[in-house]
């Protein structure tokens, strides 16, 4: 068995050696794990997922990486990478208690295609890969909302990075220094991204979406520091690396380090080749503004901004007329026709002539008609140039792009097949006997192609149903258009055969590749079926090989190898036989003579068990007791009763253990008992119940107090009296000294149904100060007389109700009633009332139970 970290809530994991997926006992999520056969490799995800729970992000990807290099099958460590570039965290949700999943690195790319998720998929098992899928959506879903929040932000020009507050949480130097340059550039007309103030009436919301806006948008990053600590914090290097991320993509971003009482060299060592300035430098200020100048222009400036507020195209990366276009057709094919529209209105809010924002209002106001049945409506436009306002009231000179096109087309046709579609017009022959010819030169050809069985069946009946939709096709085209292609010139007629010599060429390919593919198919299932041929051992496994080779019963030698299976099969499944009825010979041989030998074995066994036995009697039932009362005695003689008096209690009905348990004065705690409050307190006297462990289970010897079991005359529990409140705060109080109540151990009190009635207990509570419940007075008190309580003068003096001169009083119990308005109690005579007295009776008696720690 291995051990490795959830990589949720960072608890134990126990898996075997061939297990990927286990459910986490402490947060309960259902979760893949890393393969349990290498002790590097465990070493190395728990180094990893550390550093991700930590939210170092950069760190936690290169141990990865080091995994893949070394393992290149563990689909774990992909997964890894994928959490490590989408900044995942693992937060508790305060709706549910359960663990879920918070981005702090938003991407445009979307989870489903990243690289990563494709060796996730490729390498996971099935049971890994349907969790692996749940993981992707529901943190494609986060994405997709961060997205979508941030697109609605304006752009910002510049972002400031830096650390907010040091280890003491007061403000740091970084920040006033940030500060001071924000109120600059925004004196100077620049938009600048300054969390301290920009996310300042953004409490009780995510500040990722804001912040990725920000980062995509923003042209230049200020990353300040006073400190090599600062600098390399979580989420300061969080946003300064996510920056350099982009600039690495090729968008043109400028980062500047600002750095204050700092060596150049103890910067971050990615800041190295950057052009820094130093904040301590007289002028700095001016000559910050003046560089930034040089790279964002006023004029140019606030030009650029104009243009984009109007445009939305402020980015490489952010909302362009074409993601919005995108986008929206996204939600077409989701049937989120209300989100559709709204992303087709703001293109139009863009551009109101945007012939693709009035094709996706077109389709968003059908709602369950499919993009499908436009296909050759929107290919048609596009192709002919005509206008489309009669479908989608678009002005007369608007035309359908090839962006749509290949959007609405391409969720059903190849690449290929979307070129061919919209140039189809122009494929038709210059001569009609070439469609003939050339259908004949073409199937000779692919006929005679080097693929076998089912391959070149398959690529001669798609063939043959291709060339005759062309032919049809074509030979409509030429009835139509071959007088016309006749009579102009000769470079719009090469124009016109090069188109169709062009489509011929395609088709050609589309088959061939096709046959490939199921030829690439047939070759998977033969070496698959002659793999388990290779490592075949049982009739069983030999007769699977045999079914593997059955659906390419035509191909290679696969016949041949399908007889070879059955005849090995039946040779093993003869051999095990026979070994079987030797195997039996054998056994029946050995039992005859383990028999013999069990016989004269048994008698000495016998002799030995009685021996043991003895021995076992004499040092439990004699020895330890006898050890024990006199540990228990010379406890006594130290002075130490309570200890004394649990260690007689341990000991049952040993010698005189009982009768010493209870002569045993055991006094804890100090309490008035007298009535007399002028004398002071008086010490408290304790019967011991029982010992576990290092503890004792105490129950006051007299009733010491008068309490109802509830104030107000109501169904309650244990769980809900007011008597337990009082109990565990005014009692445990005044009671007890400090020392004393630490000695006192906070107990699960169990719920104990009263059997007499079905009434609810309520829940389990932990309490220092309890009662004791019906199951617990018969099982540590013997009879009625060992039940009696005798009340003290202060109890008798506040109301409690004793019988006879003796001053036995009834009191309470935490058991149910007949109902919760009844409690059950114990009578002045030692008997028990299972219907319970009303929960508001004043003059019932307490007896205070607990447990006590017998190491001061």
């Amino acid at each position: 068995m291995a051990v490795i970290k959830c990589k949720i809530c960072g608890g134990d994991l126990l898996l075997d050696a061939e297990s990927n997926v286990a459910e986490c006992e402490y947060c309960g999520t259902r979760q893949t794990a890393p393969t349990a056969d290498n002790e590097k490799k465990l070493n190395l995800f728990a180094r990893a997922n550390r550093l991700r729970a930590n939210n170092e992000f950069d760190k936690a990807a290169g141990v990865y990486e080091s995994i893949v290099a070394d393992f290149p099958e563990e689909a774990e460590a992909y997964w890894g990478l994928i959490l490590c570039k989408y900044g995942i965290e693992y937060v508790d949700d305060p709706a549910t208690g359960k663990k879920i999943p918070t981005c702090h690195r938003t991407s445009f790319d979307s989870v489903m295609d990243d690289p990563n998720f494709e060796l996730v998929m490729e390498n996971a098992d099935p049971i890994a890969r349907r969790v692996y899928r749940g993981e992707a959506k529901q943190i494609e879903e986060l994405r997709k909302g961060i997205i979508e929040v941030s697109s609605h932000e304006e752009p910002y020009d510049i972002f400031i990075c830096y650390k907010e507050t040091d280890e003491s949480g007061q403000r740091t130097l970084d920040s006033v220094m940030a500060q001071d340059v924000y109120d600059m550039l925004t004196e100077n007309g620049y938009r600048v991204f300054f969390s301290r103030v920009s996310l300042e009436d953004k409490l009780g919301v995510e500040y990722e979406p804001y912040i990725f806006a920000a980062l995509n948008s923003a042209k230049i990053m200020l990353a300040f520091g006073t400190d090599y600590a600062y600098y390399n914090a979580v989420w300061v290097k969080n946003e300064w690396s996510r920056f350099l991320q982009l600039i690495a993509r090729g968008e043109k971003k400028t980062l500047i380090p600002c750095y204050k009482n700092l060596d150049a060299y103890d910067m971050p060592k990615e800041f190295a080749k950057l052009q820094a300035q130093d904040m301590g430098k007289i002028g700095a200020m001016q000559d910050l503004l003046r560089g930034i100048q040089k790279i964002l222009p006023r004029e140019d400036k606030k030009t650029a901004v104009s243009r984009q507020t109007k445009t939305l195209q402020f980015t490489a990366s952010g909302p362009t007329v074409e993601n919005l276009v995108r986008r929206g057709f996204y939600f077409l094919e989701e049937n989120n026709w209300d989100s559709a529209r709204g992303y087709f209105n703001r293109v139009l809010d863009i551009n109101v002539e945007n012939p693709d924002a009035y094709i996706g209002l077109m389709l968003a106001e059908k709602q369950a008609i499919s993009l499908e049945k436009y296909v050759n409506v929107i290919s048609n436009c596009y192709r002919e140039g005509r206008p489309i306002k009669q479908q989608a009231c678009a002005p007369d000179n608007v035309r359908v792009s090839e962006i749509t096109a290949k959007y609405a087309i391409g969720r059903y046709l190849t690449e290929k097949e979307i070129k061919k579609t919209l140039a189809f017009d122009l494929s038709y022959p210059a001569r009609e006997p070439d469609v003939k010819r050339d259908k004949a030169r073409l199937m000779e050809k692919l006929t005679s192609d080097r693929y076998y069985c089912r391959a070149r069946q398959y690529q001669t009946e798609q063939t043959r149903q291709t060339l005759d939709r062309a032919e049809e096709q074509l030979a409509a085209a030429c009835d139509r258009r071959i007088s016309a292609a006749r009579r102009e010139d000769e470079i719009e007629r090469e124009k016109v055969i090069s188109a169709y010599r062009a489509f011929l060429d395609q088709t050609e390919e589309a088959v061939a590749k096709k046959s490939k593919a199921v030829y690439a198919e047939l070759e998977s299932i033969y070496n698959s079926a002659c793999k388990k041929l290779k490592y075949a051992v049982t009739a069983q496994e030999y007769r699977d090989a045999a079914r593997a080779f059955s659906p390419i019963v035509d191909y290679k030698d696969s016949e041949e190898k399908i007889r070879v299976c059955g005849a090995i099969a039946e040779d093993v499944e003869r051999s095990a036989k026979k070994a079987a009825q030797e195997a039996e010979l054998r056994a029946a041989r050995a039992a005859k003579k383990r028999a013999a030998r069990e016989t004269r074995v048994t008698v000495w066994l016998v002799i030995v068990g009685v021996v043991a036995f003895l021995q076992m009697y004499i040092l439990t039932a004699i020895v330890l007791p006898a050890s024990r009362y006199h540990a228990a005695e010379k406890l006594l003689a130290r002075g130490k009763n309570l200890e004394a008096a649990a260690t007689f209690a341990a000991l049952g009905n040993y010698r005189d253990s009982a009768q010493r348990k209870e002569s045993i004065p055991v006094l804890f705690g100090e309490l008035e008992q007298d009535g007399n409050t002028r004398n002071g307190k008086e010490p408290i006297e304790w019967i011991v119940l029982a010992k576990r462990g290092d503890r004792a289970l105490l129950v006051s010897k007299y009733v010491l107090d008068c309490q109802p079991y509830n104030a107000a005359e109501k169904g309650v529990t244990w769980q809900t009296c007011s008597l337990r409140e009082q109990l565990n705060g005014t009692f445990l109080k005044s009671a007890f000294s400090l020392t004393e109540r630490s000695r006192i151990v906070s107990t699960a009190v169990s719920p104990d149904r009263n059997p007499a009635f079905t009434t609810n207990p309520g829940g389990q509570t932990t309490d220092k100060i309890f009662l004791l419940s019906l199951e617990e007075i018969e099982k540590y008190f013997k009879s009625d007389t060992d039940r009696r309580g005798k009340a003290t003068e202060y109890a008798v003096s506040i109301g409690v109700n004793v019988q006879g001169k003796n001053r036995y009083s009834w009191w309470w119990l935490r058991s149910p009633g007949e109902d919760q308005s009844h409690a059950v109690y114990i009578y002045s005579t030692g008997s028990i009332s299972s219907t319970g007295n009303g929960v508001n009776t004043s003059n019932g008696g307490v007896r205070p139970a607990m447990w006590v720690s017998l190491n001061p």
